[in-house]
């Protein structure tokens, strides 16, 4: 039976994703936005670290730590349903644009899909 939890990351990981959502760009709606604290606008994405995490990304625990407060487009991702993700499990890559550039001559058939498991109610616990 499936659970109301998302894919799950650790066993991902394990399969090697290499924290492929992470990496990708995040754009807010306009109002997630933060309101600007100095005139200018805000910014209509979450940042990324200078390795192109982004900056919610828990390098120790390897969860997102604004998991409750994650932006939309975060809450609507599947990432069995991105062809990148099916590369990002067979090649390794440093970056998005690496990772890009590898899919582009790789095809990978739906049948030969690998899948990141969801969750289960043993691990929501």
């Amino acid at each position: 039976m499936m659970t109301k939890c998302d894919v799950d990351c650790n066993k991902g990981r394990e399969l090697g994703c290499q924290t492929f959502c992470c990496r990708l760009l995040v754009r807010l709606e306009p109002d997630e936005r933060p309101e600007s604290k100095d005139g200018m606008p805000s910014p209509g994405f979450v940042e990324k670290t200078a390795d192109g995490y982004c900056i919610h990304f828990n390098r120790q625990t390897g969860l997102c730590s604004n998991w409750m407060n994650r932006p939309k487009v975060c809450r609507s991702y599947s990432c069995n349903s991105d062809d990148l993700l099916q590369v990002a499990l067979r090649e390794q890559f440093s970056s998005l644009v690496d990772l890009v550039k590898k899919a582009q001559n790789i095809f990978i058939p739906k049948e030969n899909y690998k899948y990141i498991p969801y969750c289960s109610d043993d691990d929501i616990g």
